[in-house]
């Protein structure tokens, strides 16, 4: 890294990591529409979807099933 640049967050690159994962999986899989990561607590981390609503719907249903599944 560059001493004139400031480090990139923690937290940014893996957002970038996340996205940049999701891209290549689903150019790489036949039949893949659309795929998110989402946390346990239901927040949307990376997703492949173009709508940011249905994003964060999506992760609010993901983290619902996680903790009905760990109850």
């Amino acid at each position: 890294m560059d001493r004139g640049q400031a480090a990139e967050p923690p937290r940014l690159t893996l957002v970038a990591h996340c996205a940049e994962r999701l891209g290549a999986m689903q150019a790489g899989t036949a039949g893949l529409v659309s795929a998110t990561v989402a946390t346990v607590d239901g927040f949307a981390v990376a997703s492949t979807l173009a709508d940011r609503h249905e994003v964060d719907r999506l992760a609010a249903m993901s983290g619902s099933i996680a903790a009905l599944a760990a109850a």
